[in-house]
């Protein structure tokens, strides 16, 4: 509900409101979430608005937080924070310091910090980090190589940004691959809290009609096909092709002692579908 007085062009985003809820929920305890959400449907918009909200609870927190977002590049982290800085302004911070293009600090000494998930993180304490579609596009996060490094940046240079008094973690983004950053998260140890936001319910209606409606869904499921729209849409990606392509496995080792010889094989299975195989 602060939202529309904030930005009065926007309305409450009631649809996500799951997401909103843990935001409130963070302010009592340290809240790790992964969320699954579909493209166009104001998930960006909504955590930009949340971080201004905890910005500005800082006397109710007892310290000043500092907030880090974190996606796909630097660019786009730029890009992001130009309407950071203009929520900021309307929720009336001011800046004492001019502070760099993706860094500043309130006057209430309330921090912000944006990042690409291979920017510098290193020497940065984090009460909340924001995580927003970490892979960049469905070939980042389909490539094995890339699709890895981003996991394993988020694991040990993202992930690791703590801060004793406890810090509150969001992994947010449409599903681009069934290993992608939430499905690597929800295979470890301590599976953080998981939320999927669905663009159309089980009575096939839009989740929030008000920014797609139900027929432009239905429409784009048919257009896209099941395998693009499972996954943007759905939050609930599909392998390509079933069993038929699965990812390339590569020993890294090889034995010492012994003779031996590689050999590498090749399969060039096809099938009559083209929309969702990829081919050899």
């Amino acid at each position: 509900s602060w939202i529309p007085t904030v930005s009065p062009h926007f309305r409450s985003p009631d649809h996500l409101e799951p997401f909103t809820r843990t935001v409130e929920e963070s302010l009592l305890s340290p809240v790790f979430e992964t969320r699954s959400a579909p493209i166009r449907m104001a998930k960006t918009s909504t955590i930009l608005h949340a971080m201004v909200w905890i910005s500005l609870k800082a006397p109710a927190l007892g310290f000043a937080p500092a907030i880090g977002f974190v996606t796909s590049s630097d660019q786009r982290a730029r890009e992001v924070a130009k309407d950071l800085w203009r929520l900021c302004r309307a929720a009336g911070h001011t800046f004492p310091v001019k502070g760099l293009q993706v860094d500043k600090t309130t006057s209430t000494g309330a921090r912000f910090k944006l990042g690409g998930i291979f920017g510098t993180w290193i020497g940065t304490g984090l009460h909340f980090i924001f995580c927003d579609d970490l892979h960049a596009s469905r070939a980042a996060a389909e490539s094995r190589v890339q699709r890895e490094a981003v996991i394993e940046a988020l694991e040990n240079d993202i992930l690791t940004r703590t801060d004793a008094r406890g810090t509150s973690s969001w992994i947010t983004g449409a599903r681009w691959h069934v290993n992608d950053c939430i499905g690597a998260l929800a295979k470890s140890p301590i599976p953080p809290r998981h939320t999927n936001l669905p663009a159309l319910n089980e009575r096939d209606e839009s989740l929030a009609e008000w920014l797609v409606s139900t027929e432009k869904l239905r429409n784009a499921r048919t257009q896209l096909g099941p395998y693009i729209f499972a996954s943007l849409y759905m939050g609930q990606p599909k392998p390509r092709g079933g069993a038929l392509f699965i990812d390339v496995t590569l020993a890294k080792t090889l034995p010492v002692e012994g003779a031996f010889r590689i050999a590498i094989g090749i399969d060039l299975a096809r099938t009559a579908r083209t929309r969702s195989d990829a081919q050899a």
